[in-house]
Order: structure tokens, then sequence, then C-alpha cells
């Protein structure tokens, strides 16, 4: 099926012979060679002279002696350029400890002095490593002067509107390292450049966070022609070819290579990407990479049956230490001799063969073999289609009806993991509900307060003491806003940081629970999918459109008023003071592209940039929340939740709610109605009991005129349905065609949305059955006092639900308006 923003991945014909052949890589320009590398010293040195900003005696003094203990120091070095000199003394691979030993501290500092000067004279071109060990006080300025100083004017005043001083000046810095190292132009910059500066500065143990915004700065003055707008656009590497994911997989046996890569671009016509990655990576690694590892000289198709019972025993069982973990660190990585693994390393091993070398059963195993199973049902069926192509590859399935048939026992297990855990977590949501609201309550206290605050002076939140640290002064960062606690030992944290992470945690929490939709759903959300629908009474409807995503259905879902008031409250924050949502654009992680800049509403600054969030960064809002909220189970086992364990709760609780499966079914965007009674955590006999009563009830009230067009009676009936919702106490929001589940009691009804206006009544009513209370206990009702105690506890929920929606008036996220 065609995903939204499927971009083509095959830019040839399957028969195409260029099909079998890699794209190979540009080639790219080389390092500009200074013209000044083999001047005299004096003219250098009547270069050095404009350099000054104040050519008073002293300092062109100090300039030539510091241009002669250079000199005469690169002159002892046999060599025809300074660059060359520089590189023979072996100073470039020293840092901070280049040059002769020995030297007093004014001889020292005129040597460096010196080096600096030729550095902005661009005469000497250090490497990367050099200058981060190296500390070069006023180079970078006076480069930034002398080296075309129009283009880096504008590129300072480019990185001037971020937020933060030091991480624009540090952009700077990258791109004036790139340049003195390079001796490139600043407009001839290209990616590998600063993936050469980021290589290198990861070796050197130091973080690239500036390099991203040295690229958009540089981008916008006009740089880095034909690149995308963003330097994470510019790294992705996007879609691979078919033989490329092939060939991530060494295969020994061309021919066999070949028919894979064939057969993989017959199949990506009705694939999306990520289960064409799946499918390559089954077919070429735990298929054929395992038969190729067992028998290297296997060449056909044909296995026998000893040698297909093996691989077999093989995929069911992950004891393959040998093999799967330690041949597999092998092939990618042919120097390891430990088995300290990096996390780097690590990580990349569990995603190429995404099993556990402890001998637990794979539960992947049938996957693998439906694969190979239609591998070789295809090649069949393709060899009568087109027997010059695939006849000679054409033979029997080693995959048998009996291997496969263990497939629906494992789904039906799945299934059953799957509801006891949403089971397990539906009695603990309200508690991580709770939790995110204070935990992001107080930390927009602690975000006033340190606001509020000067360095090092304290202040009381929630009855705990805090310290925010730093110092005034012309060196210290005053947009850093680290506090401290004082009245127990603990790490220092942003208040900005912690504020941020606990509204995006909420928000997503908030919104997944209420929308039931998938993750890549949910970061998909933009302004544009707020539309509203006006009812025949003359009521206007708030509707979230969901995007197409897994089955590309695109569906709406209406929004209730608490929905409404947290997409208010995220539209609020990400458009600041600004009148329009920023755009941007979101990587597909499934399809491997980036989409057009839209105006996403799960947006957040990264690196003082604004970014749509990634899932992985969802997964660990959601993670770190259920632990810091001591979500635990009933034997004291710490829970967790997923993005997707909220999509089983909402489905769980509507059907549960009243709400007919096949409502749910169009609400979760699902095309099988089995797939949402896998998803809803009831009996499986209660499921099928209610949904096969709904049908005998639709099929009694329209049994053959349910597709005909209704008549004007029919949509009078339609219309004063809703105005049956209206009760003393508000409105009822039942769906449409379903009776009242609750008899009427509309107190204890969740469904009822309350008005405002009606709060006296509700007090009204909570006296007289406190009233009723007290009678009941004198006379000894116990059955009474039970029933109205519940009325009681149903009560005070609606009178929190009163105060939630004067908070939400209060700020504006009421209401229709609030979304726009």
């Amino acid at each position: 099926m065609t995903r939204h923003g499927r971009v083509a991945r095959t830019p040839v014909s399957p028969r195409d012979p260029a099909l079998l052949t890699a794209v190979l890589p540009e080639p790219r320009s080389t390092t500009r060679n200074s013209e000044r590398a083999t001047a005299h010293r004096d003219e250098l040195a009547r270069l050095a002279e404009n350099l000054l900003s104040e050519p008073t005696v002293r300092n062109l003094w100090r300039e030539q002696l510091s241009l002669t203990r250079i000199f005469d120091w690169l002159e002892g070095f046999p060599a025809d350029t300074w660059q060359d000199r520089w590189l023979l003394s072996g100073s470039d691979d020293l840092g901070s400890g280049w040059g002769p030993q020995g030297l007093s501290a004014g001889t020292r500092s005129r040597l460096t002095a010196g080096l600096g000067t030729l550095i902005v004279l661009q005469v000497i071109r250090p490497s990367y490593g050099w200058l981060f060990g190296s500390r070069l006080l006023g180079v970078y300025d006076a480069y930034r002067r002398h080296n075309q100083p129009a283009l880096f004017a504008e590129l300072k005043q480019r990185a001037g509107g971020q937020r933060c001083d030091e991480h624009a000046t540090e952009a700077l810095n990258v791109l004036t390292r790139m340049s003195i190292v390079t001796g490139k132009d600043l407009m001839a910059f290209d990616l590998e450049d600063l993936t050469d500066y980021a290589r290198a500065r990861r070796d050197n143990g130091r973080t690239v966070t500036a390099l991203p915004l040295a690229y958009d700065i540089l981008h916008a003055v006009g740089g880095l022609k034909d690149s995308p707008p963003t330097l994470r656009e510019a790294q992705a590497r996007g879609q691979l070819t078919p033989a490329e994911l092939i060939d991530r997989h060494p295969i020994a046996n061309r021919a066999v290579r070949d028919v894979l890569v064939h057969y993989l671009a017959e199949r990506s016509a009705v694939l999306d990407y990520g289960s064409l990655v799946n499918h390559a990576q089954m077919l070429a690694d735990l298929f054929w990479g395992d038969l190729q590892r067992h028998h290297p000289t296997i060449s056909s198709l044909n296995l026998t049956d000893e040698v297909a019972q093996a691989w077999k025993q093989r995929v069911r069982h992950a004891q393959m230490l040998a093999d799967l973990f330690w041949g597999d660190l092998q092939r990618h990585h042919p120097t390891i001799s430990s088995l300290n693994l990096t996390d780097e390393v690590a990580q990349a091993w569990k995603q190429r063969v995404r099993v556990l070398p402890d001998g637990r059963p794979r539960r992947t195993a049938h996957a693998v073999f439906l694969a190979v199973r239609s591998f070789y049902l295809d090649l069949s069926q393709w060899s009568m289609e087109d027997p010059a192509r695939w006849v000679a590859w054409a033979a029997p399935c080693p995959i048998s009806e009996a291997d496969i048939r263990g497939y629906i026992k494992e789904t039906r297990h799945r299934q059953a993991r799957m509801q006891q855990r949403t089971r397990t977590l539906v009695p603990v949501l309200p508690q991580l509900v709770r939790a995110a609201e204070a935990r992001l309550q107080r930390a927009t206290l602690l975000l006033q307060a340190a606001r509020s605050a000067k360095p090092g002076e304290e202040f009381t939140v929630e009855g705990s003491q805090y310290r925010r640290t730093g110092r005034n002064g012309s060196h210290w960062r005053t947009t850093a806003l680290f506090l401290a606690p004082v009245d127990e030992p603990g790490p220092r944290f942003d208040a900005e940081c912690e504020e941020n992470n606990a509204f995006w945690t909420w928000a997503s929490i908030e919104v997944l629970r209420r929308t039931g939709a998938r993750i890549e759903e949910l970061l998909e959300l933009t302004h544009l999918s707020l539309r509203q629908y006006q009812a025949p009474t003359g009521e206007t409807v708030p509707l979230l459109q969901i995007s197409p995503s897994k089955t590309d259905r695109e569906r709406v879902i209406p929004a209730d008023p608490d929905l409404v008031a947290v997409l208010a409250r995220i539209i609020r924050r990400i458009k600041g003071t600004g009148e329009r949502v920023p755009l941007l654009t979101r990587y597909d992680g499934y399809e491997r592209v980036f989409g057009p800049p839209m105006p996403h509403l799960f947006q957040c600054p990264s690196q003082h940039r604004l970014q749509v969030i990634s899932p992985n960064r969802i997964r660990e809002f959601l993670t770190e929340h259920a632990l810091r909220a001591g979500i635990v189970d009933v034997d004291g086992t710490p829970l967790r939740f997923t993005p997707h364990d909220f999509r089983r709760i909402f489905s769980t609780e509507a059907v549960n709610g009243g709400l007919p499966i096949h409502i749910a079914a169009k609400l979760l965007g699902h095309l099988d109605l089995n797939t949402t009674q896998a998803y809803v955590a009831v009996y499986p006999e209660e499921v099928i009991r209610h949904y096969r009563q709904f049908v005998d009830q639709r099929r009694t009230h329209r049994p053959s005129e349910e597709y005909r067009e209704p008549s004007d009676t029919e949509w009078q009936d339609f219309r004063d349905h809703f105005s049956l919702r209206k009760v003393a106490l508000g409105t009822c929001d039942r769906p449409y065609g379903t009776p009242c589940q609750h008899e009427n009691a509309c107190v204890r009804c969740p469904m009822l949305r309350l008005n405002l206006a009606q709060e006296p009544r509700l007090l009204e009513i909570e006296a007289n059955t406190h009233q009723r209370l007290g009678e009941a206990q004198r006379m000894q009702w116990l059955g009474e006092v039970a029933g109205l105690q519940e009325s009681l506890r149903h009560i005070a929920a609606k009178k929190q639900q009163v105060e939630r929606l004067r908070a939400q008036a209060g700020h504006g996220e009421a209401g229709v308006g609030a979304l726009g």
C-alpha cells in the first residue's frame, strides 16, 4: 500500500541491469592550497602590519618580535613551504604541547602570538585536533575580520537571533575552524567538510552541538548549494535501493545475490520501506546468510531435507552464541577482540540480529518462515508467468504448512500478553496522569521562581528550598537556569529543561490517552489537523483529523473539551509571541524520508533549534516519568508505559463504556474488526455477545434499508437525538444511536459534560445527598448508605471537573475558538 509521503525507491525497471548496482558516491572537492605558503618572511611581516587595529609603535614592535620568533623556529626544519615546516616539526599532533620545550613564559607567549598571526594570514593550517587542544585568544575574531569579513558579519547576524549567545558564538567558531583547516572559502564548503569536522570533534571526545546551527546559518546566506535546509536532512541516508539492502549482508554466490535483489525490487511495489528492510534482513541474513555460514559451498535454493530441518531448528531457537552473536560482530567489526562492547556496537548488533542469545525461543521465528515461504512460492508462480527470468530458481519450498501452523498459536499468545498488559496498566493510569499534572505544575513554579531569582539566591517552592547556581559577572551566562536543592543533597538541574520535559510528557500522555492515536500519528498532528463541524442544531463540534499512517486510512476523531484544552495549551506554547505555528519538516522513520514544512504541534527546542519531537524521545519521556512517579505492579515490579499502551487502553475503555465495537474500529483506524477485538482487554465471549446484540438490534430496526437515502422523518429523528442529550447538569456525550448505559443516573455517568452555569444545582444535589445519607445511617439502611456514598464519590469527581473547566476557561483553553 502507498503511504503518505512515499517516494520511489527504484529509479529503474526491475528488468534493467542497472538495478544490480549501487549508487557511486560523487567525488568531493579538494582542499585549497594557500598562496602565501611559499611567501618570504618579509612579505608576510608587511601583511601582518595590516592586522593591527591600533598600529602604534609598541604594537608594531611586539608584532614583529612575535613573527621573528616563529619564523626563526620554523626555518629550522628543511621544507619548501611554511605549512610543510609546521608539519615536519611534529607540533600538529601535540596540541597545547607544541613548539620548542623549556621556553620562558614570555618567549612562549611571543611564539604563540606569532603562530596566531600566521593562522590569520592563512600561511599555516593546523589540524582540527590541534585547534581543539589549543587556546588562541582573539585569533578566531581576527581571522573573521580579515578573511571574508562581510560574509562572517552576515553569519554573525543570522546566528544572533538565537536565544543562547554562547551557542551562536560556537557556531561561528565551527565555521572559522573549518575555514582555517581546509583553506576553503565559506561558500565552497560541502557536506563532506562538515562530516570531517564532526568526525574530528568526536575523535577528540568533544560534542558537536553547534554544528547544526552552523549548517543552518551557512545555508541561509547561500552556502551549501543544492543541499537540504537542515543538517539532519543532509546527513540522512534516505531509502536504500534493493541492491544496497541486500549488500548489507555479504552473500558469496553472485547469482543468489542477484535473484534476491530482483525479488526485492518486485516486492517493493506493495511493501512500505520499513517492511522492505525487514524482508531483506530476513531473506539475506537470517535465511541465506545462515545457510551460507553453515554450508559455505551452497549455491542452489533447492535445499535437501536435512539442510532445511537444521536451518529451521536454528531459527526457532536463539542458541547460537558463536553464530548470531560473535559471528555477526566479527563480520561487521573484523578487528574485534574483546567481549567488552561499546554501547554503539551493542545497539547496532541488536538492530541487525534482533534476538537475545540466551537460549529463549525466538518469537519472530514464524515471521522468518513466512517470508521464506512467500519467497519460494512467489518464485514458483513467477516462473510460470516469466520462465526466462525465474524458472532457473523455482524450487520446492522448504517451509511446509505444518511449519507455519504455530503462527496462529503464537498470535493468540501475543494477544493474551497484550491484553494482560492492558489489564495491568488500566488501574494505574489515573496515578500516572495525576503524577504528570503535579510534575508539570511543580516544574512551572520552579521555572518562574528561577527566572525571578538572581545567581546564588535561594528560594522556596512547595516547601522545598533551592538555590540558583552561577554568579554575577560578564563571564556568567545569564540564560542559564540551573538549580540545586538546598534541603537535601542532590544534583543540580536545568529548570527550563525540566519544565520542557514535564510539559511534553504531560501533553503526550493526554493526547495519546484521549485519541488512541499511534505514535507516528501523534507526531504528524499539525495545526491544520484541527477542524470544525457545524451540527444541524447549530452547535460547533471540534474535530481532530488523523493523517494516514499504518493502514493509509484517514479518520476524524471528535475532540472532547478536555482534549480541546490540551491542544489549545500546546498551540499557545509553540506559538510563543508569534502569530503562527512555526513550519518544520518531520523525518518519517519508516519511509526514511523528510516531509514538507508543516505547522507540527509536537515541536520543541533541541540544541537551541526548533525540531519535531522524535518517537524515541516520546518513549523516553514516558519511561522516565513512570519511574519517577513510582508506578509499580501489585508485586512491586516497576511498570512502564509505551505509546501503544495508551491506544489499547483507549479502545478498552471505549468499548467497556458502551461504544459499539465497529465505531471503536472507525476511531482507531482499523480495517478489520478482528484487530479491534484483539485490542480490547475484555473476555472474548463478552465482546462477541455485545457485538452480536448490537448487530441483531440494528437488523431489527434497519433490516434491508440500511443504505438507502434517509427520509425527512429519519433526518428529523436524527436531529432530535441531539436535543435528547440536554440534561439538568449539562450535556450527555454518548454516541448517536446508543441507549443510556447508566439508567439516567447522570451524576454517576462519565459521559456527562457539565455546564459551569449548573454548578449551584450540583452543590444542591450534594447537600441533599448528605441529608439523605444522615437519615439512612440513623435508620440503619445499610444498602442505601452504600449507594449514597457512591453517589457522593461521583459528585466529588464532578466538582473536580467543574474546577478544571473553570481553569481552562480562565486560560482561554475552552471552546472551539481556543484552537485558532
